[in-house]
């Protein structure tokens, strides 16, 4: 029976707790009148959208690359640290040799950004601008099972208009529970991210 139709929908259906985070935390993001430029309470919404691919056999020998999307609220503690929250959905798609694998991740991590700037230029409304790097831990859904993962990020931030955007690279590590879990994953993604709210 074919079931790549079944398994390509599993794959797309992560990338809908990101659609529904994105929707909710925009709410959150919205300058508000009483926001001032000098609020360290801020909170940024990043929505960033990459291609996702293996790095290491045995699934860089199985899978090509695939779309991946994220979602993050980011809380503005000083203008260098922003602790954060982000909900990651992606599509790893099958070489036709193979039979079986991952085919989706989905991810939930928390973590922190830390921006050099805002330590040298404090004066600086923005939280975002300029290089920055980024450390997150959580839970990731692969391969059917429910896995630690760990995160490095490092980007950098442009000032456009009203948004900020810029380039980003991470890097992941799904670690296996048991032996059925199979081999770790280790995964790359490069992308580009858009932060809502940043101060100006």
């Amino acid at each position: 029976m074919d079931t790549r139709g079944t398994r390509g929908g599993i794959a797309w259906a992560g990338f809908a707790p990101v659609a529904l985070a994105a929707a909710l935390l925009a709410g959150l993001a919205l300058p508000g009148e009483a926001a001032a430029d000098d609020d360290e309470g801020r909170v940024l919404l990043g929505i960033e959208g990459a291609v996702l691919f293996p790095v290491a056999t045995p699934y860089v020998d199985a899978l090509y690359p695939g779309p991946t999307a994220s979602v993050a609220a980011q809380f503005s503690v000083t203008k260098y640290l922003m602790p954060l929250i982000r909900l990651r959905g992606g599509a790893l798609i099958r070489q036709p040799q193979t039979t079986s694998g991952p085919d989706y991740l989905v991810s939930l991590m928390g973590g922190i950004r830390f921006r050099p700037r805002g330590i040298g230029f404090p004066e600086e409304p923005s939280r975002a601008s300029c290089i920055w790097g980024e450390v997150a831990a959580g839970a990731a859904a692969w391969n059917d099972r429910i896995r630690p993962t760990f995160e490095a990020a490092i980007g950098f931030g442009f000032l456009a208009d009203e948004v900020t955007l810029g380039p980003v690279v991470r890097f992941a590590h799904v670690l296996p529970t048991e032996a059925s879990d199979g081999p770790d994953a280790f995964l790359m993604t490069i992308g580009l991210e858009v932060l809502l709210n940043d101060a100006r």
